[in-house]
């Protein structure tokens, strides 16, 4: 009985490990989205986006219920506290099918996880370059001395700054 129940438990956690993975590749999507958006200053698609993502968020919140209460009764059953059980502890109780299905789960999220990781740095890159490229613009705009630094080409020794400027504010 105690094993058909763990059995039971760990197909309904691959369900929610299932969706998390989903979850996750849909944030690699939405992130390369996020760029080409960006980069093509699209504001209705822009919109369009974070209102698709606060409807996830929600079902997103649901999940990780589901995955807290998951853990609380595997915890009872492997006779543990729920801080204790992970992907591993709970593996190595299983029968052999169902432990190579929850250890693929695992190795499947921690890919699409470090896949994240890294769509998100590059967007984090492409918004801090054009945070400092609106930054050297406004600054020739409006020859503010102290906003002009070198910018371009980042790494490189011949670096580009701005002395021209495009408006005369000085009345």
């Amino acid at each position: 009985m105690k094993d058909q129940e763990l059995i039971e438990l760990t197909r309904q956690l691959l369900d929610v490990l299932d969706a998390d993975a989903q979850y996750l590749g849909q944030g690699i999507l939405l992130l390369d989205q996020l760029r080409q958006l960006l980069v093509r200053h699209e504001l209705a698609g822009l919109e369009a986006m974070l209102n698709q993502i606060r409807t996830t968020v929600d079902t997103h919140s649901l999940r990780e219920l589901a995955r807290t209460q998951l853990r609380g009764k595997l915890a009872g059953l492997l006779g543990c506290s729920a801080q204790q059980v992970t992907i591993s502890t709970l593996a190595a109780s299983l029968p052999q099918p169902w432990k190579d299905r929850l250890i693929y789960a695992r190795a499947n999220l921690q890919g699409l996880t470090k896949r994240l990781r890294q769509e998100y740095y590059a967007t984090a890159m492409l918004l801090a370059d054009c945070a400092r490229f609106n930054q050297s613009l406004l600054a020739s705009i409006l020859q503010d001395d102290e906003c002009i630094r070198p910018e371009y080409p980042i790494g490189n020794s011949g670096q580009w700054v701005s002395r021209s400027r495009l408006v005369n504010v000085r009345l």
